[in-house]
């Protein structure tokens, strides 16, 4: 009985050792939990991958609406809270996200952040009975710094001074164009790599009257415009002296296409000069507007001028004349008459520097101090002439004269 038994246990054995039947469904189960782990793990982490990628562009996006806020005063404040706008405006599809840290560093020019988002498994969860713990929740951590780049910057603030900005307008365009100044100059004060100019313009623009012998100046008379409105040639300068005024810096536009170029000015090419702006003397007597004039401040027939004669058009029965009449020129014979600036002063109207109502323009300067001191001197008059603006915009970052100041384009 005891080897009977004895074989059949071996013979049980040997069959089930060689039993084949249920193998592959065995392997099947091991196989489809490794597919499972490797499917949950490759779309859950492409997911998280995805969520990440999505979060760093809108810190970054944060950051960089941030920057504009740097070297103003509530910098901290409104600096943080616009990056919190934009990142939430980014953010939609994820309100367990949150941006943290927000800094803003005016001396280095730096602005930092970085974020928080609660990321939850979905697949992953499924296998969390087999693997604890990979399924869970978890963290995800994205930072991002807008740096203030090592090149170097030239601006040329070319801002409307015109009457159209008068009451608030220019107000609002000072603090714009200081707020402005303060954000370029956040880390590089004291340093050359931000240059501003400023140019204020109007009717016309304001080269500063520090710059009456500059050799860009036609104070020879060699312009073609240089004797516009006068029946004899008469240099602007001297016509200055003669009524007591002093030119309070702006130019005419120069003719022949030029006042759109960045052609320098040489005085051997005398339409290449730039000619002091002078506002003729109006017809009418001094201080008395006429119609179509409002610029009348010298005596047509004052100065050096003849006197008109007077013509009587009636007598008394005594021979007295009862009504005179002046016999004055045409207007436009009385506006061109220089004799009248000599030994006459100016005595209502606006004077020669009629429509050069604007500040000086500020050449390009790396002194914050200086730039926010040009904006807050504007003021609003005048009409406007779009393109005298640009175009001293343009010149002043112009390596060529009048201004040197800029880098040139390979700089």
């Amino acid at each position: 009985m005891l080897n009977s038994s004895h074989r059949s246990t071996q013979s049980f054995t040997r069959r089930f050792r060689d039993d084949e039947s249920g193998v592959s469904a065995v392997v099947f189960g091991i196989g489809f939990t490794a597919l499972a782990l490797v499917a949950g793990i490759a779309i859950d982490y492409g997911r998280l991958v995805t969520d990440k990628i999505r979060d760093q562009r809108a810190v970054d996006a944060a950051v960089l609406a941030a920057s504009d806020r740097l070297g103003l005063e509530d910098q901290d404040v409104s600096g943080k809270a616009r990056a919190e706008a934009f990142y939430a405006a980014n953010r939609l599809k994820n309100p367990k996200s949150t941006i943290e840290d927000v800094k803003l560093d005016s001396n280095t020019g730096e602005v930092s952040a970085k974020t928080k988002t609660g990321w939850q498994a979905t697949l992953l969860k499924g296998l969390d009975e087999f693997f604890p713990g990979i399924g869970s929740d978890r963290e995800v951590s994205v930072s991002a710094t807008v740096a203030r780049g090592s090149g170097t910057v030239e601006l040329a603030l070319v801002l409307d001074n015109s009457g159209s900005m008068s009451g608030t307008s220019i107000a609002n365009l000072r603090t714009a164009a200081t707020d402005l100044t303060k954000t370029v100059f956040a880390g590089v004060e004291g340093t050359d790599r931000v240059m501003v100019g400023v140019v204020p313009f109007a009717a016309s623009v304001n080269v500063g009257p520090q710059n009456k012998t500059a050799n860009w100046i036609d104070g020879g008379g060699v312009g073609p415009t240089h004797y516009e409105n006068f029946a004899e040639q008469r240099n602007r300068f001297e016509l200055f002296n003669a009524v007591g005024e002093s030119w309070a810096g702006c130019v005419e536009a120069r003719p022949n296409g030029l006042d759109v170029k960045d052609r320098k000015p040489v005085a051997s090419v005398g339409k290449t000069m730039f000619v002091p702006m002078f506002a003729p003397d109006e017809p009418g007597e001094a201080g008395r507007a006429r119609s179509g004039y409002n610029n009348s401040y010298l005596d047509d027939d004052g100065g050096q001028c003849p006197r008109y004669e007077k013509v009587c058009l009636r007598y008394s029965r005594r021979g007295n004349c009862t009504n005179e009449q002046t016999v004055r020129l045409p207007d436009s014979e009385a506006q061109a008459r220089t004799c009248k600036y000599y030994g006459q002063r100016r005595s209502g109207g606006s004077g020669p520097n009629s429509m050069c109502t604007t500040q000086p323009l500020l050449p390009l300067n790396s002194t914050r101090s200086d730039v926010e001191y040009a904006i807050s001197r504007m003021q609003a008059s005048g009409n406007t002439n779009i393109k005298e603006g640009l175009a001293w915009g343009w010149r002043v970052l112009s390596r060529r004269a009048p201004f040197r100041e800029g880098r040139g384009k390979n700089a």
